[in-house]
């Protein structure tokens, strides 16, 4: 557990009042935080009785204090810092399953249920979740995220750190339709181009993004 002390150090903030010490356990509500806690304060809010408190105002808080330039910043990286998501350990699970001409690369995780496809390549340190789908020729950089139920459908391609949320659909046959006939019948003008995501972008759950007409 972190100490007051090296939250200061980890924000480049400056810790004013309080013993370095102190250790800290989570990041909390400013009106539930009690011992262990560190909150941080935007405005005039009061909290109730942390162990620290971040702020921009040296006369926030009279108790345990670091202070800080960009209170919103610091609270995203002590969210990062102190609620870390665990990954999923290396390796293919039981139930996945894997075309033998599929590349995986070293330190990646493929969970139960997953599918990867013929000649698809995902890079290191990769995590592809429970009953993701992973289609042939498919490229998903190193330290993507794939979190469950996700389809990468032929033809896309993701850089390197790309999290994709559950459910979502990347690389789908798009909506290309000539103009109706005499019958009001509009054809479907085939999609065969690709899908590529670039390096570090962010999906969010249940997104369908379908695939070019050509490219």
């Amino acid at each position: 557990m972190p100490s007051a002390a090296d939250i200061a150090e980890r924000l480049g903030g400056r810790l004013v009042r309080g013993d370095p010490a102190c250790t800290i356990d989570r990041v909390a509500p400013p009106a539930e935080a009690g011992d262990g806690d560190v909150c941080v304060l935007f405005g005039r809010a009061r909290p109730a009785d942390p162990s620290l408190v971040v702020a921009a105002d040296p006369d926030a808080w009279d108790g345990a204090l670091v202070l800080v330039d960009d209170p919103r910043r610091a609270f995203s990286q002590l969210l990062t810092w102190l609620h870390a998501v665990d990954l999923p350990s290396p390796g293919l699970h039981p139930s996945a399953v894997l075309h033998p001409s599929a590349v995986v690369g070293e330190g990646t995780s493929v969970g139960a249920l997953a599918v990867v496809e013929a000649g698809a390549r995902i890079g290191r340190d990769a995590v592809i979740s429970a009953q993701c789908f992973v289609g042939p020729g498919v490229e998903v950089g190193d330290r993507c995220r794939l979190e469950p139920g996700v389809r990468l459908l032929a033809g896309t391609r993701l850089g390197p750190g790309v999290r994709v949320g559950a459910g979502s659909v990347l690389g789908s046959r798009g909506f290309g339709l000539l103009d109706p006939d005499a019958s009001g019948w509009r054809e479907t003008v085939p999609q065969v181009g690709g899908l590529r995501v670039e390096e570090g972008a962010d999906i969010g759950a249940l997104v369908a993004i379908d695939r070019g007409t050509l490219g």
